[in-house]
């Protein structure tokens, strides 16, 4: 997207060809939570950032990357939403998660995110978990 200069993309690209050998081994929780980290961050760059190494990263049946994509919709950015409408749509070729896993995926981390005030969306006396 036109927020991300050059530099990022390079940078990302070397990232993310060293971040490969994690996949599949007990490290890539680690990864996992360190992109959510960034995703939760007001910093519009460092979140864009974040979804394009996921979604280079990881194919579209990935749910933990798929759920990133889904938290940036929420996005005050626009090269934020972009991106995760990027990771969201996918290619055709892509197989999509399983509803019913997904579903129970994204149930869990729901319910976590309203154990943790910091990360949701206060409305009057009512928690989000997500931004409205």
């Amino acid at each position: 997207s036109s927020g991300i200069n050059a530099e990022y993309g390079e940078g990302l690209f070397m990232m993310t060809n060293a971040y490969k050998r994690v996949l599949g081994t007990e490290d890539e929780q680690m990864l996992e939570d360190l992109l959510l980290k960034y995703i939760n961050m007001s910093e519009s760059k460092a979140c864009c950032v974040a979804l394009r190494f996921s979604n280079i990263l990881h194919p579209t049946s990935h749910l933990p990357s798929r759920y990133l994509c889904l938290l940036a919709l929420g996005s005050s950015s626009q090269d934020v939403v972009d991106e995760a409408r990027t990771g969201l749509q996918g290619s055709t070729s892509d197989a999509l998660p399983e509803f019913g896993t997904a579903v129970k995926f994204i149930g869990n981390l729901t319910r976590q995110r309203l154990n943790d005030p910091a990360l949701c969306y206060s409305l009057g006396t009512q928690r989000l978990p997500y931004i409205p």
